[in-house]
């Protein structure tokens, strides 16, 4: 939120206005309440019961606290997964009744599993090369590559890749039987490059090997 402010308070500053705010004066203006006004609250309302909602746990702590010392005669602290059930004039507690977790909104999609997201770091932390190659099914000769292309994995590989490289020739020149099992030569290319990137960086990069069959 400091920066949506800050951006507004130079806009403001821009157009010639004087700003005033709590660095340079003695204001603040909150969306949260104080706890005087948290008490007037109570005072006026006299709740049989109170649940503090919003914020983090300390700040439901202080609520809740205010609500005691007010004599409110029934104070419950929830987190996430606890159930309350107002019936009959009385409030039931459930601790964790309920699944309660995070939901991640992938787009226009809602997806719960944590799978995705742990690719991602994984690509965002280790980066990704891609292993390009084109080979002769039936007598195992390289046609075309390996051409080994990184995204978000080193500033500079040439050499790395070219060592990588090497293994993946090598990985083809040790083909015995043919036609070509290419599932099998894309999980010896995924290994070989994986060996040498990470000797070299100290990070497990994503290999994604292309092989092309002619």
């Amino acid at each position: 939120n400091e920066t949506k402010v800050s951006r507004v308070i130079n806009g403001l500053l821009r157009r010639g206005a004087k700003v005033f705010h709590g660095n340079n004066a003695n204001v603040h203006v909150s969306g949260h309440a104080a706890a005087e006004e948290l008490k007037t609250f109570i005072n006026v309302v006299r709740p049989q019961a109170l649940v503090p909602v919003h914020g983090e746990f300390r700040h439901l702590s202080a609520h809740a606290a205010i609500a005691r010392a007010m004599s409110v005669p029934e104070v419950v602290l929830c987190e996430d997964g606890d159930r309350i059930t107002l019936e009959g004039g009385e409030l039931r507690y459930e601790h964790r009744a309920v699944s309660a977790g995070h939901v991640y909104v992938d787009g226009l999609e809602i997806d719960d599993s944590r799978g995705k997201i742990r690719d991602r770091r994984h690509l965002a932390d280790d980066g990704v090369i891609i292993v390009t190659l084109v080979l002769d099914g039936q007598t195992g000769e390289i046609v075309q590559g390996p051409d080994l292309n990184g995204h978000g994995f080193m500033v500079d590989p040439s050499e790395v890749f070219k060592s990588a490289a090497d293994a993946v020739r090598r990985d083809v020149a040790a083909i015995e039987e043919f036609p070509v099992d290419f599932e099998a030569l894309r999980r010896h290319v995924k290994t070989s490059v994986n060996r040498i990137t990470r000797k070299a960086t100290g990070r497990k990069a994503v290999v994604i090997p292309v092989i092309l069959e002619v």
